[in-house]
C-alpha cells in the first residue's frame, strides 16, 4: 500500500515537472486564457491575487514567483516583448518611457530571468517611484541593457537570453486598477533602441 501511494506521488511530481513549462509558455501566448488582458507590452491577470485564480493560474504563480499578494495590496504587470511584440532579449538596450502619474502609493520596476533575478556585477535589479530620475513633468526613461547607462540604469546581466520585467504597483487605487482593466491606463512603452 505505502509502495503505491509513494508511487503515485512520484508519477504525479513527474507529470507536474514536464507540465510546468507548457504552463509557462501557454500563459504568456495565451494570458486572456489566465484571466489577463494584454495591454501594449503588459499583460496583466485579474485572477492573480483574488479568490478567481483557478488551478492554472496558481500553478503559473507557484512556478514562477513566491507568492501573489492580495490586488488591493498589490497589481502586477508583466512584459515579454518590446512594443513591436519581440521578445525581450538580454543582448539588447531597451527604453522604457513612461509618467510617474500613477494611482499609487508605490511601484516598482524589476528585471527578471527564468524567474530569477538577473546577476549583474553593480547589484541593480530594479527602479521605483522613489528612485527613478524624472523630468520636472515626471516623465521617465528606464534603461534596460546589458550595457551601463548614464541614468535610470536595470542591467540584463551577461547570460544572453529572454527575460522579463516585472511592474508592481502597491496599494493601488480602485481607479488604477479600473484603468488596467479597461485597458485605458498610460503604461510605459518599451522600445528596443539597438
Amino acid at each position: 500500500m505505502v509502495k503505491k501511494i509513494a508511487s503515485s506521488i512520484f508519477v504525479a511530481l513527474i507529470l507536474a515537472l514536464l507540465s510546468a513549462p507548457a504552463l509557462l509558455y501557454f500563459g504568456k501566448k495565451n494570458p486572456k486564457y489566465f484571466g489577463g488582458i494584454k495591454i501594449g507590452s503588459w499583460y496583466y491577470s485579474n485572477a492573480t491575487g483574488s479568490n478567481n485564480s483557478n488551478a492554472y493560474i496558481k500553478a503559473v504563480i507557484n512556478i514562477t514567483g513566491v507568492l501573489a499578494l492580495n490586488k488591493s495590496e498589490t497589481v502586477y504587470l508583466v512584459a515579454t516583448e518590446d512594443s513591436e511584440g519581440n521578445p525581450l532579449n538580454t543582448n539588447n538596450t531597451y527604453k522604457i518611457e513612461g509618467k510617474d502619474d500613477f494611482k499609487t502609493r508605490w511601484w516598482s520596476l524589476t528585471a527578471y530571468q527564468n524567474s530569477f533575478l538577473i546577476k549583474n556585477k553593480v547589484n541593480q535589479y530594479s527602479l521605483s517611484k522613489t528612485t527613478v530620475k524624472k523630468d520636472v513633468n515626471s516623465n521617465f526613461s528606464i534603461f534596460a541593457s546589458p550595457n551601463k547607462q548614464d541614468t535610470n540604469w536595470i542591467p540584463t546581466g551577461e547570460k544572453s537570453g529572454s527575460f522579463d520585467l516585472l511592474l508592481r504597483f502597491y496599494n493601488p487605487t480602485d481607479a488604477l486598477i479600473k484603468s488596467i482593466e479597461n485597458s485605458t491606463v498610460k503604461i510605459p512603452i518599451i522600445t528596443k533602441i539597438n
